[in-house]
């Protein structure tokens, strides 16, 4: 712990360390795409594409110090083997490096990716009144997350944060004709108007079960003083967006989820982003006199 002066430090409290990975590599993002448009008469258009990209090395913080999972309970260290956060420095017993804490190191090694279609059309009418419709329908998936269990990064792999399966937005510009061609006092007054507007609804994002306070694999979770440990996860048994009310209290089904089972030392097996949240619409209307 001194190595400048030869001394031996113990704590009862272990260290907390941050660390930066060794030879780091830069993120980076390969992105594809092909399009077709095609005119339909003189006056309107359809473009149909498929985008997609992948990103590489990006970076995620995890503890690098965490024991392994259920260690603590095959090496007997803690009493009734039930982890918690005033027995959590009892861990640093068995974490890969002795007489530390969590180790925060920040990692290139999570990934990304993004593929969707999109489909946009728009007509063209008279006195330069324009409607456009586009809809897109796509999936954002990554493991960069802080994980609950650093030896299995393929279990944070899910939907991003801001992954939204439906995407529907129009636009539109419509001027009124009525009067618009009158010179007098009712053609001003009541003529010129125009009506806008930009329409947008889409489906909810995808959110993830946690299951605060607790530790069933004994790794580290509930260590003060780190600001990366990974948050523990119950275990899913069903669909939790099948047999919802939907509601603004029971937004999922929470019965699809249920803590570790008692004697059993593991992460829990919940997926990222298993609950679809509630989806949004937003209209945005504008009169205007010209």
């Amino acid at each position: 712990d001194a190595p400048g002066s030869g001394t031996s430090l113990t704590s009862a409290t272990p260290l907390v360390l941050q660390a930066t990975q060794i030879n780091a590599v830069n993120p980076y993002l390969e992105a594809w795409s092909l399009d077709i448009q095609r005119q339909i008469g003189s006056n309107s258009m359809l473009d149909i594409g498929y985008f997609g990209n992948k990103a590489l090395h990006l970076p995620v913080t995890e503890d690098i110090n965490a024991p392994q999972p259920g260690l603590f309970a095959t090496a007997g260290i803690i009493s009734g083997n039930k982890v918690t956060a005033a027995n959590t420095a009892v861990l640093n017993q068995i974490r890969p490096y002795i007489g530390y804490g969590p180790i925060d190191s920040q990692v290139e090694a999570a990934f990304s990716n993004y593929n969707s279609l999109q489909v946009s059309a728009s007509k063209h009418l008279t006195d330069s009144s324009v409607l456009t419709l586009n809809y897109t329908y796509s999936k954002a998936l990554s493991n960069a997350n802080a994980p609950q269990n650093i030896y299995n990064p393929a279990a944070e792999y899910g939907p991003t944060a801001n992954n939204r399966t439906h995407i529907l937005n129009g636009n539109f510009v419509y001027h009124v004709p009525f009067f618009a061609n009158r010179k007098d006092v009712v053609g001003y007054a009541l003529g010129g108007w125009e009506v806008t507007g930009i329409v947008s609804y889409g489906s909810g994002a995808m959110l993830t079960a946690i299951a605060a306070n607790v530790d069933p694999a004994g790794q580290g979770l509930l260590a003060g003083g780190s600001s990366e440990n990974g948050t523990a996860r119950p275990d899913q048994i069903s669909n939790p967006n099948s047999g919802a009310s939907h509601t603004r209290t029971a937004w999922f089904n929470k019965s699809a989820f249920q803590q570790v089972t008692t004697g059993q030392y593991r992460p829990g097996n919940a997926k990222i982003g298993s609950i679809r949240g509630p989806g949004y619409g937003n209209w945005d209307l504008s009169l205007f006199k010209n």
